[in-house]
């Protein structure tokens, strides 16, 4: 199952960024147990927390989103070969 960021409705998105955070608790239980299906979460014996998958997709997002807002601030600058 290919599992992408803009597919995740905003509370999703905004778990994972909770998970990552270590702020678990101001997750919603059903948020939670839908991350868990996906694989996105994983229970940890308290709760639960990112999967290793999860931060991947979470880096995956922020690293294209930086490098769009990179690329807007530097316009013009960079020709292609």
């Amino acid at each position: 199952m290919n599992v992408e960021w803009n597919v995740l409705t905003y509370n999703q998105q905004e778990a994972l960024r909770h998970f990552s955070s270590g702020q678990r608790h101001q997750v919603r239980r059903e948020t939670e147990e839908q991350l868990r299906n996906l694989g996105l979460a994983e229970h940890d014996g308290v709760g639960a927390k990112i999967s290793k998958i999860g931060l991947h997709l979470l880096q995956s997002h922020q690293l294209r989103r930086d490098l769009e807002r990179c690329g807007r601030e530097h316009r013009g600058v960079f020709k292609p070969i």
